[in-house]
Protein backbone atom coordinates (compact mmCIF):
# COMPACT_ATOMS: atom_id res chain seq x y z
CA UNK A 1 0.00 0.00 0.00
CA UNK A 2 1.19 3.65 -0.99
CA UNK A 3 0.53 6.54 0.15
CA UNK A 4 1.28 10.34 -1.62
CA UNK A 5 2.86 12.50 1.23
CA UNK A 6 1.26 15.95 1.13
CA UNK A 7 2.14 17.20 4.84
CA UNK A 8 4.81 20.44 5.78
CA UNK A 9 7.95 19.99 3.66
CA UNK A 10 10.80 18.63 4.67
CA UNK A 11 14.26 19.59 4.15
CA UNK A 12 12.50 22.34 1.22
CA UNK A 13 15.21 23.69 -1.05
CA UNK A 14 16.87 26.54 0.05
CA UNK A 15 17.03 25.14 3.43
CA UNK A 16 20.60 26.04 4.90
CA UNK A 17 22.93 22.93 5.61
CA UNK A 18 22.89 23.67 9.59
CA UNK A 19 18.64 23.45 9.44
CA UNK A 20 18.57 19.76 7.30
CA UNK A 21 16.62 17.20 9.69
CA UNK A 22 18.13 13.94 9.81
CA UNK A 23 16.80 10.75 8.08
CA UNK A 24 15.31 8.99 10.99
CA UNK A 25 13.68 12.48 11.92
CA UNK A 26 12.40 12.96 8.17
CA UNK A 27 10.52 9.87 8.61
CA UNK A 28 9.00 10.41 11.94
CA UNK A 29 7.90 13.56 10.85
CA UNK A 30 6.12 11.49 8.26
CA UNK A 31 4.51 8.70 10.45
CA UNK A 32 3.28 11.82 12.67
CA UNK A 33 1.53 13.82 9.81
CA UNK A 34 0.08 9.88 8.84
CA UNK A 35 -1.37 9.20 11.83
CA UNK A 36 -1.47 5.53 11.25
CA UNK A 37 -4.28 3.83 13.14
CA UNK A 38 -3.80 0.48 15.07
CA UNK A 39 -4.24 -1.58 12.00
CA UNK A 40 -1.25 0.15 10.46
CA UNK A 41 -3.29 2.39 7.61
CA UNK A 42 -2.34 5.96 7.20
CA UNK A 43 -5.52 7.83 8.20
CA UNK A 44 -4.37 11.19 7.20
CA UNK A 45 -5.24 10.24 3.16
CA UNK A 46 -6.77 7.57 0.54
CA UNK A 47 -4.08 5.41 -0.60
CA UNK A 48 -2.51 6.55 -3.65
CA UNK A 49 -2.03 2.84 -4.72
CA UNK A 50 -3.13 -0.24 -2.36
CA UNK A 51 -2.32 -4.15 -3.35
CA UNK A 52 -3.54 -6.96 -1.17
CA UNK A 53 -2.83 -10.55 -2.62
CA UNK A 54 -5.34 -12.88 -2.67
CA UNK A 55 -8.66 -11.08 -2.84
CA UNK A 56 -9.34 -10.74 -6.23
CA UNK A 57 -7.39 -14.01 -7.81
CA UNK A 58 -8.36 -17.32 -6.28
CA UNK A 59 -7.95 -20.90 -6.75
CA UNK A 60 -11.35 -22.64 -6.57
CA UNK A 61 -9.94 -25.90 -7.38
CA UNK A 62 -6.82 -28.01 -7.47
CA UNK A 63 -4.67 -27.25 -10.60
CA UNK A 64 -3.06 -29.97 -12.73
CA UNK A 65 0.64 -29.02 -14.33
CA UNK A 66 0.21 -28.37 -18.18
CA UNK A 67 1.11 -31.80 -19.93
CA UNK A 68 1.21 -32.93 -23.37
CA UNK A 69 0.71 -36.23 -24.68
CA UNK A 70 3.61 -37.48 -27.11
CA UNK A 71 3.59 -40.24 -29.56
CA UNK A 72 7.28 -40.99 -30.84
CA UNK A 73 8.29 -43.61 -33.76
CA UNK A 74 11.49 -44.09 -35.86
CA UNK A 75 13.91 -46.42 -37.58
CA UNK A 76 17.16 -46.95 -38.75
CA UNK A 77 19.15 -48.20 -41.00
CA UNK A 78 23.13 -49.39 -41.08
CA UNK A 79 24.20 -49.02 -45.12
CA UNK A 80 27.56 -51.25 -44.80
CA UNK A 81 30.21 -50.84 -42.14
CA UNK A 82 30.27 -46.92 -42.54
CA UNK A 83 27.11 -44.99 -42.72
CA UNK A 84 23.87 -45.36 -41.09
CA UNK A 85 20.40 -43.43 -41.51
CA UNK A 86 17.94 -42.67 -39.07
CA UNK A 87 14.43 -41.02 -39.79
CA UNK A 88 11.97 -40.19 -36.53
CA UNK A 89 8.18 -38.39 -35.92
CA UNK A 90 7.18 -36.63 -33.28
CA UNK A 91 3.53 -35.39 -32.21
CA UNK A 92 2.51 -33.75 -29.20
CA UNK A 93 -0.62 -32.62 -28.28
CA UNK A 94 -0.35 -30.23 -25.47
CA UNK A 95 -3.29 -30.04 -22.36
CA UNK A 96 -4.16 -28.57 -19.28
CA UNK A 97 -3.46 -25.32 -20.07
CA UNK A 98 -3.49 -22.25 -16.81
CA UNK A 99 -6.71 -19.87 -17.13
CA UNK A 100 -7.57 -17.25 -15.27
CA UNK A 101 -11.09 -16.61 -15.50
CA UNK A 102 -13.78 -13.58 -15.20
CA UNK A 103 -16.96 -13.01 -16.17
CA UNK A 104 -20.35 -12.71 -14.61
CA UNK A 105 -20.45 -15.86 -12.97
CA UNK A 106 -17.06 -15.47 -11.22
CA UNK A 107 -18.67 -11.99 -9.30
CA UNK A 108 -16.86 -9.64 -7.96
CA UNK A 109 -15.11 -8.52 -4.43
CA UNK A 110 -13.65 -5.77 -1.84
CA UNK A 111 -10.30 -5.37 -0.59
CA UNK A 112 -9.59 -3.84 3.32
CA UNK A 113 -10.47 -0.31 2.03
CA UNK A 114 -13.52 -1.31 -0.01
CA UNK A 115 -12.20 -1.11 -3.31
CA UNK A 116 -13.81 -3.53 -5.80
CA UNK A 117 -12.41 -5.81 -7.98
CA UNK A 118 -13.62 -8.24 -10.91
CA UNK A 119 -13.21 -11.89 -9.25
CA UNK A 120 -10.69 -14.08 -11.67
CA UNK A 121 -10.42 -18.03 -11.18
CA UNK A 122 -7.11 -19.95 -11.87
CA UNK A 123 -8.38 -23.17 -13.49
CA UNK A 124 -7.46 -25.64 -16.33
CA UNK A 125 -8.89 -25.74 -19.55
CA UNK A 126 -8.18 -27.68 -22.68
CA UNK A 127 -10.67 -25.32 -24.67
CA UNK A 128 -6.97 -24.02 -26.58
CA UNK A 129 -4.68 -25.61 -29.49
CA UNK A 130 -1.07 -26.07 -29.40
CA UNK A 131 -0.14 -28.84 -31.13
CA UNK A 132 3.38 -30.00 -32.73
CA UNK A 133 4.43 -32.32 -35.49
CA UNK A 134 7.62 -32.89 -37.04
CA UNK A 135 9.46 -35.28 -39.38
CA UNK A 136 13.89 -35.88 -38.51
CA UNK A 137 16.09 -37.25 -41.08
CA UNK A 138 19.61 -38.24 -40.09
CA UNK A 139 22.76 -39.70 -41.42
CA UNK A 140 26.18 -40.31 -40.77
CA UNK A 141 28.70 -41.43 -42.67
CA UNK A 142 32.52 -42.93 -40.98
CA UNK A 143 35.13 -42.02 -43.96
CA UNK A 144 38.24 -43.66 -41.43
CA UNK A 145 38.77 -43.80 -37.99
CA UNK A 146 39.37 -40.32 -37.26
CA UNK A 147 37.09 -38.69 -40.07
CA UNK A 148 33.53 -38.68 -40.22
CA UNK A 149 30.57 -36.33 -42.67
CA UNK A 150 27.08 -36.09 -41.29
CA UNK A 151 23.84 -34.43 -41.30
CA UNK A 152 20.05 -33.85 -39.91
CA UNK A 153 17.08 -32.05 -41.26
CA UNK A 154 14.09 -31.56 -40.23
CA UNK A 155 10.65 -30.69 -41.43
CA UNK A 156 8.19 -29.37 -38.15
CA UNK A 157 5.12 -27.41 -37.52
CA UNK A 158 3.99 -26.29 -34.36
CA UNK A 159 0.44 -24.80 -34.58
CA UNK A 160 -2.73 -23.59 -32.63
CA UNK A 161 -4.17 -20.45 -30.75
CA UNK A 162 -2.07 -20.14 -27.97
CA UNK A 163 1.80 -20.41 -26.96
CA UNK A 164 1.58 -21.55 -23.97
CA UNK A 165 4.96 -21.54 -22.74
CA UNK A 166 8.01 -18.64 -22.76
CA UNK A 167 11.54 -18.96 -22.27
CA UNK A 168 11.79 -17.23 -19.07
CA UNK A 169 8.85 -18.03 -17.24
CA UNK A 170 7.61 -21.78 -18.34
CA UNK A 171 3.98 -21.95 -18.49
CA UNK A 172 1.87 -19.35 -18.94
CA UNK A 173 -1.98 -19.05 -18.36
CA UNK A 174 -4.40 -17.44 -20.61
CA UNK A 175 -6.70 -14.66 -20.46
CA UNK A 176 -8.73 -15.71 -23.28
CA UNK A 177 -11.65 -16.11 -20.93
CA UNK A 178 -11.35 -13.17 -18.91
CA UNK A 179 -14.21 -10.42 -20.21
CA UNK A 180 -15.42 -12.99 -22.72
CA UNK A 181 -18.52 -10.50 -23.84
CA UNK A 182 -15.91 -7.78 -25.06
CA UNK A 183 -13.69 -10.65 -27.43
CA UNK A 184 -13.73 -13.20 -29.71
CA UNK A 185 -11.77 -15.79 -30.18
CA UNK A 186 -11.14 -15.33 -33.99
CA UNK A 187 -9.88 -12.35 -33.53
CA UNK A 188 -8.32 -12.43 -29.73
CA UNK A 189 -6.72 -15.88 -30.22
CA UNK A 190 -6.87 -17.00 -33.70
CA UNK A 191 -5.30 -20.15 -35.23
CA UNK A 192 -2.17 -20.79 -36.84
CA UNK A 193 1.36 -21.25 -36.67
CA UNK A 194 2.77 -20.61 -33.23
CA UNK A 195 5.38 -18.06 -32.67
CA UNK A 196 8.25 -21.37 -32.11
CA UNK A 197 7.48 -22.47 -35.59
CA UNK A 198 10.63 -23.21 -37.48
CA UNK A 199 9.16 -25.28 -40.39
CA UNK A 200 12.71 -26.11 -41.92
CA UNK A 201 16.22 -26.79 -39.56
CA UNK A 202 19.24 -28.39 -41.33
CA UNK A 203 22.61 -29.26 -39.86
CA UNK A 204 25.62 -30.59 -41.95
CA UNK A 205 28.54 -31.24 -40.39
CA UNK A 206 32.11 -32.69 -41.08
CA UNK A 207 35.41 -33.99 -38.25
CA UNK A 208 38.71 -34.20 -40.64
CA UNK A 209 41.55 -36.06 -38.48
CA UNK A 210 44.65 -34.71 -40.54
CA UNK A 211 46.41 -37.44 -41.60
CA UNK A 212 50.27 -37.31 -40.20
CA UNK A 213 49.04 -35.44 -36.96
CA UNK A 214 48.02 -37.49 -34.51
CA UNK A 215 45.13 -35.24 -32.13
CA UNK A 216 44.94 -32.84 -35.03
CA UNK A 217 41.15 -31.66 -36.19
CA UNK A 218 39.52 -29.75 -37.86
CA UNK A 219 35.55 -29.53 -37.83
CA UNK A 220 33.06 -27.64 -39.87
CA UNK A 221 29.36 -27.09 -39.13
CA UNK A 222 26.92 -25.43 -40.99
CA UNK A 223 23.26 -24.61 -39.76
CA UNK A 224 20.41 -23.72 -42.22
CA UNK A 225 16.97 -22.63 -40.30
CA UNK A 226 14.06 -21.11 -41.55
CA UNK A 227 11.97 -17.87 -39.57
CA UNK A 228 9.61 -18.03 -37.39
CA UNK A 229 6.14 -16.18 -37.52
CA UNK A 230 4.17 -13.10 -36.39
CA UNK A 231 1.33 -10.97 -36.89
CA UNK A 232 0.24 -7.75 -36.82
CA UNK A 233 -1.05 -7.93 -33.14
CA UNK A 234 -2.86 -4.95 -31.64
CA UNK A 235 -5.41 -3.62 -29.90
CA UNK A 236 -9.35 -2.33 -30.13
CA UNK A 237 -11.58 -0.76 -27.51
CA UNK A 238 -14.68 -3.20 -27.72
CA UNK A 239 -16.56 -1.46 -25.05
CA UNK A 240 -19.15 0.73 -27.37
CA UNK A 241 -20.12 -2.17 -29.12
CA UNK A 242 -21.45 -4.67 -25.85
CA UNK A 243 -24.83 -4.03 -24.31
CA UNK A 244 -24.72 -1.88 -21.18
CA UNK A 245 -26.35 -4.36 -18.95
CA UNK A 246 -23.44 -6.38 -19.40
CA UNK A 247 -20.57 -3.52 -19.40
CA UNK A 248 -22.33 -2.48 -16.01
CA UNK A 249 -22.12 -5.63 -14.27
CA UNK A 250 -17.88 -5.61 -14.44
CA UNK A 251 -15.76 -3.45 -12.09
CA UNK A 252 -13.74 -3.16 -14.79
CA UNK A 253 -15.12 -4.08 -18.11
CA UNK A 254 -12.78 -5.43 -20.51
CA UNK A 255 -10.73 -5.30 -18.37
CA UNK A 256 -8.72 -2.02 -19.10
CA UNK A 257 -9.14 0.18 -21.95
CA UNK A 258 -8.38 -1.89 -24.79
CA UNK A 259 -8.69 -5.40 -25.79
CA UNK A 260 -5.96 -7.52 -27.70
CA UNK A 261 -6.54 -7.83 -31.75
CA UNK A 262 -4.83 -9.53 -34.66
CA UNK A 263 -5.54 -7.50 -37.45
CA UNK A 264 -3.91 -10.18 -39.58
CA UNK A 265 -3.53 -13.97 -39.21
CA UNK A 266 -0.91 -15.08 -36.69
CA UNK A 267 1.25 -16.28 -38.93
CA UNK A 268 1.10 -13.47 -41.73
CA UNK A 269 4.83 -12.30 -41.54
CA UNK A 270 8.50 -14.36 -40.86
CA UNK A 271 11.73 -13.74 -40.09
CA UNK A 272 14.33 -13.89 -41.70
CA UNK A 273 15.94 -17.50 -41.83
CA UNK A 274 19.75 -17.87 -41.17
CA UNK A 275 22.77 -19.90 -42.64
CA UNK A 276 25.92 -19.65 -40.47
CA UNK A 277 28.61 -22.03 -41.21
CA UNK A 278 31.27 -22.55 -37.88
CA UNK A 279 34.85 -24.09 -38.13
CA UNK A 280 36.77 -25.73 -35.12
CA UNK A 281 39.93 -26.72 -34.84
CA UNK A 282 41.91 -28.68 -31.64
CA UNK A 283 44.64 -30.36 -31.22
CA UNK A 284 45.23 -33.25 -28.28
CA UNK A 285 47.95 -34.92 -26.98
CA UNK A 286 48.51 -36.75 -24.25
CA UNK A 287 51.68 -37.02 -21.91
CA UNK A 288 52.20 -39.48 -19.15
CA UNK A 289 54.13 -39.15 -15.73
CA UNK A 290 54.56 -41.19 -13.94
CA UNK A 291 50.93 -42.55 -12.52
CA UNK A 292 49.37 -39.66 -13.81
CA UNK A 293 48.40 -38.94 -17.67
CA UNK A 294 47.99 -35.04 -18.45
CA UNK A 295 45.81 -34.31 -21.32
CA UNK A 296 46.83 -31.01 -22.98
CA UNK A 297 44.90 -29.25 -25.38
CA UNK A 298 43.88 -26.21 -27.34
CA UNK A 299 41.24 -25.15 -29.84
CA UNK A 300 40.38 -22.31 -32.19
CA UNK A 301 36.79 -21.88 -33.07
CA UNK A 302 35.55 -19.23 -36.07
CA UNK A 303 32.15 -18.51 -35.43
CA UNK A 304 30.49 -17.33 -38.85
CA UNK A 305 33.03 -17.78 -40.99
CA UNK A 306 31.54 -15.60 -43.51
CA UNK A 307 30.23 -13.11 -41.43
CA UNK A 308 26.40 -13.76 -42.44
CA UNK A 309 24.00 -10.71 -41.11
CA UNK A 310 20.25 -12.24 -41.51
CA UNK A 311 17.46 -10.42 -39.83
CA UNK A 312 16.39 -13.69 -37.90
CA UNK A 313 16.47 -12.79 -34.05
CA UNK A 314 18.78 -15.09 -33.87
CA UNK A 315 22.11 -13.30 -32.30
CA UNK A 316 23.97 -13.85 -29.21
CA UNK A 317 26.82 -12.07 -26.97
CA UNK A 318 30.49 -13.25 -27.49
CA UNK A 319 29.28 -15.72 -24.48
CA UNK A 320 26.81 -17.67 -26.27
CA UNK A 321 26.87 -19.34 -29.56
CA UNK A 322 23.88 -17.43 -31.35
CA UNK A 323 21.21 -19.69 -33.55
CA UNK A 324 18.02 -19.72 -30.80
CA UNK A 325 15.29 -17.33 -32.81
CA UNK A 326 13.80 -14.76 -30.79
CA UNK A 327 11.39 -12.67 -32.94
CA UNK A 328 10.92 -10.40 -30.19
CA UNK A 329 14.06 -8.64 -31.16
CA UNK A 330 12.31 -7.52 -34.23
CA UNK A 331 9.96 -4.79 -34.45
CA UNK A 332 6.33 -5.73 -35.07
CA UNK A 333 6.45 -8.94 -32.63
CA UNK A 334 5.14 -7.94 -29.55
CA UNK A 335 1.30 -6.35 -29.09
CA UNK A 336 0.93 -2.97 -30.69
CA UNK A 337 4.24 -2.36 -31.41
CA UNK A 338 5.42 -0.16 -34.57
CA UNK A 339 1.18 -0.67 -35.47
CA UNK A 340 -1.38 2.47 -35.40
CA UNK A 341 -5.07 1.48 -34.35
CA UNK A 342 -7.85 3.39 -33.42
CA UNK A 343 -6.47 3.36 -29.61
CA UNK A 344 -3.36 5.13 -30.34
CA UNK A 345 -3.88 6.99 -33.38
CA UNK A 346 -6.52 9.10 -34.28
CA UNK A 347 -6.17 8.98 -38.44
CA UNK A 348 -7.48 5.16 -37.70
CA UNK A 349 -11.42 5.01 -37.70
CA UNK A 350 -12.82 3.21 -35.66
CA UNK A 351 -14.55 -0.07 -36.38
CA UNK A 352 -17.13 -2.55 -34.71
CA UNK A 353 -14.86 -5.80 -33.95
CA UNK A 354 -17.73 -7.99 -34.18
CA UNK A 355 -19.35 -6.60 -37.15
CA UNK A 356 -16.22 -5.39 -39.14
CA UNK A 357 -13.37 -6.96 -40.58
CA UNK A 358 -10.53 -3.71 -40.62
CA UNK A 359 -9.44 -2.64 -43.36
CA UNK A 360 -5.27 -1.83 -43.45
CA UNK A 361 -4.72 2.05 -44.49
CA UNK A 362 -8.41 2.54 -42.99
CA UNK A 363 -9.24 1.06 -39.71
CA UNK A 364 -5.38 0.00 -39.10
CA UNK A 365 -1.84 0.34 -40.56
CA UNK A 366 1.99 -1.13 -39.85
CA UNK A 367 4.28 2.38 -39.53
CA UNK A 368 8.06 2.59 -41.11
CA UNK A 369 9.85 0.52 -37.82
CA UNK A 370 6.94 -2.54 -38.33
CA UNK A 371 9.46 -5.39 -38.81
CA UNK A 372 12.94 -3.00 -38.29
CA UNK A 373 15.79 -4.65 -35.74
CA UNK A 374 14.83 -3.70 -32.10
CA UNK A 375 18.94 -4.49 -31.38
CA UNK A 376 21.63 -5.79 -32.76
CA UNK A 377 21.00 -9.29 -31.77
CA UNK A 378 18.13 -9.74 -34.37
CA UNK A 379 20.83 -10.23 -36.77
CA UNK A 380 22.96 -13.23 -36.75
CA UNK A 381 26.04 -13.35 -34.43
CA UNK A 382 29.10 -11.54 -36.18
CA UNK A 383 32.27 -13.25 -37.40
CA UNK A 384 33.51 -14.31 -34.06
CA UNK A 385 37.55 -16.20 -32.91
CA UNK A 386 37.82 -17.68 -30.15
CA UNK A 387 41.23 -19.52 -28.22
CA UNK A 388 40.96 -21.63 -25.57
CA UNK A 389 43.10 -24.00 -23.78
CA UNK A 390 44.38 -26.29 -20.89
CA UNK A 391 45.46 -29.45 -19.63
CA UNK A 392 42.47 -32.53 -18.29
CA UNK A 393 43.54 -34.65 -15.41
Amino acid sequence: MQWTYSGPAINPTGTPTASLVDAPTAIQMMFNWCAPNAAGFCTAAAPSFASFPGVSVKVPNSLTSPNVRAYAAGVSRQLGNRAAVRVDYSYRDYHDFYSLRIDTTTGRVADQLGNPADLGLFENTDALKRRYQGLTVSTTYRVSSRTDVGGNYTLSRLWGNFDGESLGSGPLNTDLFQYPEFRQQAWFAPEGDLSLDQRHRTTLWINYGVPRVDGLTVSVLDNFASGVPYGAVGVVDARPYVDASIVAKYVTPQGGTSETYYYTNRDAYRTDGFNRADLAVSYNRGVNLSSRKLDFFIQAHLINVFNQQDLCGCGATVFANGGNIIATRISGNTQNQSLATPVSSAAMAKFNPFTTVPVKGVNWDTTSTFGAPLSRFAYTSPREFRLTFGVRF
